[in-house]
């Protein structure tokens, strides 16, 4: 089957009906990994109204966090954040790999969050900058958010290739007695290559990843130590805007230098109290919160780069911030 782009082989795996659009799901292998057999399911949602001579919409490339998948966006039934924001976004969204549609690895056991830092995010990045012909905003949330900020870090994610990050929930979020040393290590042992964790989501995750997620947060290691840089440094400096959606009391608990970074770029309510725990963004009052924030922060902006925007009106933006 010829593959529908230029950059590596992908193909078209699924095409269904979901509610009022179509569910298209490609499978990309971007070969760009020490483990050849990586596959990595993009899923774009195209409404089934769409006209031929429509303004084209603002990429947006939606990650999961840990234990979940495409549906923790939306139902299966076509409810949740990922299908509202079809009004005024080109969605597509990534699924880990081993995650959802995106087969189980050879060296599953081994994935991490760097793994999906430096090889996977840059080429769903890539694959959807070919496919809709304009550079892509990503959302992530809670360990999407952390693979985003490692993949800035590490130079992975261009400012050239991507115009912004937007993180919803907490990029690191262990509990207390979680963080003495060793635990992580600890754990790693005895999951026996993958970890489950129903109350957080419906997919397993490999031990390397739980394990690594866990060493960042023990008491005398340093936030993004495993990239091997001056991780606060190079985050800092990546180019490419950082912007953070959630309460007040979720702000005041994420790390210090992680607040002076975002500095201004952050959009508050106190509906969104606890958002970094739940399972699914399917709940109406969630899903119109979350929706208005982010359109606010991108409306601010397309504002800050001189650009017009009408995603919100400047009356609705200010309501929400």
């Amino acid at each position: 089957m010829k593959s529908s782009s230029r950059l590596f082989p992908v193909r078209l795996m699924r095409a269904e009906v979901l509610g009022t659009c179509t569910e298209d799901t490609y499978l990309i292998k971007p070969n760009n990994s020490p483990d050849k057999q990586v596959e990595i399911a993009v899923t774009h949602l195209v409404p089934m109204d769409i006209k031929s001579d429509q303004a084209p919409r603002p990429a947006l490339i939606l990650l999961h966090g840990s234990y979940q998948n495409r549906y923790f966006w939306y139902s299966p039934q076509g409810e949740g954040v990922a299908t509202r924001l079809l009004d005024h976004f080109d969605v597509w969204l990534m699924e880990a790999r081993g995650h959802g549609l995106s087969p189980v690895n050879q060296h599953y056991a081994d994935n991490s969050l760097l793994d999906y830092a430096r090889y996977d995010i840059p080429a769903v990045n890539a694959f959807v900058a070919e496919k809709t012909g304009t550079k892509p905003y990503w959302l992530g949330h809670n360990e999407g958010v952390t693979s985003l900020l490692f993949a800035l870090a590490s130079g992975s994610l261009l400012q050239e290739s991507a115009l912004a990050v937007i993180g919803l929930g907490s990029p690191w979020a262990v509990p207390g007695w979680m963080k003495l040393p060793f635990v992580g290590q600890l754990q790693k042992l005895l999951l026996r290559g993958y970890h489950r964790q129903s109350d957080r989501g419906p997919e397993p995750e490999s031990a390397q990843l739980v394990a690594m997620h866990r060493a960042e947060q023990t008491l005398f290691a340093s936030l993004g130590m495993s990239l091997g840089k001056d991780f606060w440094s190079q985050l800092g400096s990546s180019g490419i805007p950082l912007h953070w959606l959630g309460s007040e009391a979720e702000f005041v608990l994420q790390n210090k230098k992680l607040q002076r970074i975002i500095g201004e770029n952050k959009s508050l309510s106190d509906k969104l109290n606890g958002m970094a725990g739940c399972l699914h963004l399917h709940a109406s009052d969630e899903v119109d919160v979350v929706c208005q924030l982010l359109l606010a922060r991108l409306n601010m902006e397309c504002s800050s780069r001189g650009q017009d925007s009408d995603l919100l009106s400047a009356r609705e933006a200010t309501s929400t911030t």
